[in-house]
């Protein structure tokens, strides 16, 4: 839902302006980019909505990290850099490169606010609250 969003708002238009200034090959980086970018302001704002502290922008500068390492890719994918010089992996492997990229950009950068303040056990802790106000409403022991 939020991906849909954010193609239709930030996206979108961003790519239709830069055809206009770059080209259609090229349009694709700074939109690609830009989005990443606002996902990282909303996380931003999700996390001082949650912590109720002042932004650290380690969510933003993840976000904007991945944005950079999906531009590199697109060029690499439409320079043909992979194919030419023969460095094309297997999709498994690429996907498991990936996947790993991620799983440790994401430790590292962008769940660190949330161990680091806490909230994992405020989540917890509210979460047992509602539980036991369910059970309290609905009879159940």
């Amino acid at each position: 839902m939020s991906s849909d969003v954010l193609r239709h708002t930030i996206y979108n238009p961003l790519r239709y302006i830069s055809m206009r200034i770059i080209g259609d090959r090229w349009a694709s980086l700074p939109a690609v980019l830009v989005t990443f970018f606002v996902s990282g302001l909303m996380h931003e704002l999700i996390y001082y909505h949650a912590t109720h502290l002042p932004p650290t922008w380690e969510a933003t500068c993840y976000f904007v990290m991945h944005g950079i390492c999906v531009d590199v890719e697109i060029v690499m994918k439409k320079k043909k850099v992979m194919i030419e010089r023969k460095w094309q992996f297997l999709n498994v492997i690429s996907r498991l490169f990936v996947l790993g990229y991620l799983l440790v950009t994401s430790r590292w950068i962008l769940f660190e606010p949330w161990l680091r303040n806490g909230i994992h056990e405020k989540a917890y802790i509210e979460y047992s609250i509602a539980m036991n106000f369910a059970k309290g409403v609905l009879n159940i022991h």
